[in-house]
């Protein structure tokens, strides 16, 4: 397991809630106009 400390973590997590947005607006979007 990789261990991740104090702002290394939250910058993950950060670029990962970006991410999972993204996937989920392009999700909706993408079933909101078919």
């Amino acid at each position: 397991m990789i261990r991740v400390e104090g702002d290394d973590w939250l910058s993950v997590r950060a670029r990962t809630g970006e991410a999972l947005d993204r996937f989920r607006d392009d999700f909706d979007g993408h079933w909101v106009n078919a």
